[in-house]
């Protein structure tokens, strides 16, 4: 009989087509989780060959149910044009229904596209909110994208400030990668733009964001 967690265990030694046998008959009869789990497996090809069509049809069924990650990626597929026709409308419904569950990532996305003005009226200061929301809940896309705005007036006056804390949270809480890189290398050069007396500004607004948002700052 299938087991969720065996599939689970398998998965996490890397014994994917392991993992593969036990979520398929779980996806078969329904079960959300491993419906978006085998998704996860043919957009990566772990265990299967990789096929994002497949991987587009998996997601859907869970994101039919409710899942959130499978929302997510699904509109990412319609992002990108993976497996699925380019579609930013159904992007942008899969985001929509996304960051109704809270979803950090889904209303990041949905800032891009506003502040784009992809399959949305163009709206920077739509933009802002749903990217101030992603911020608060700790996207570290939506915070350097933050910062971006704060630095070049996107949708508002300029404010070094501001810019230069939203890098810096991005900095200190971001995994190491792309986005933290980005992060610190935009904070570095925001920094230079700072007028006197400006730095201590900075540091406590990011202390004081650090500490509400349980980070050591």
């Amino acid at each position: 009989m299938a087991d969720m967690d065996v599939g689970m265990a398998a998965a996490g030694r890397g014994d994917y087509a392991a993992a593969v046998e036990q979520f398929r008959p779980l996806a078969d009869d329904g079960n959300v989780d491993a419906q978006y789990n085998l998704g996860l497996m043919y957009s990566h090809g772990l265990g299967v060959a990789q096929d994002h069509g497949e991987a587009a049809r998996w997601y859907r069924l869970s994101a039919d149910q409710g899942n959130v990650d499978a929302q997510i990626n699904l509109g990412s597929l319609y992002d990108d044009g993976k497996g699925v026709p380019q579609d930013d409308g159904a992007a942008r419904d899969l985001y929509v229904k996304a960051a109704e569950q809270g979803n950090a990532k889904a209303l990041y996305n949905l800032a891009v596209m506003h502040d784009q003005g992809r399959s949305v009226p163009q709206n920077t200061s739509e933009a802002l909110r749903l990217c101030m929301k992603a911020a608060e809940l700790g996207a570290t896309k939506a915070q350097n994208y933050l910062g971006y705005m704060y630095d070049t007036g996107r949708g508002m006056d300029p404010n070094t400030v501001r810019s230069l804390m939203w890098y810096s949270i991005a900095a200190a809480t971001a995994s190491p990668g792309p986005d933290k890189d980005l992060a610190t290398r935009s904070r570095d050069r925001v920094f230079q733009h700072l007028k006197p007396g400006e730095i201590d500004e900075v540091k406590q607004l990011t202390r004081d964001w650090l500490r509400e948002h349980d980070h050591q700052g």
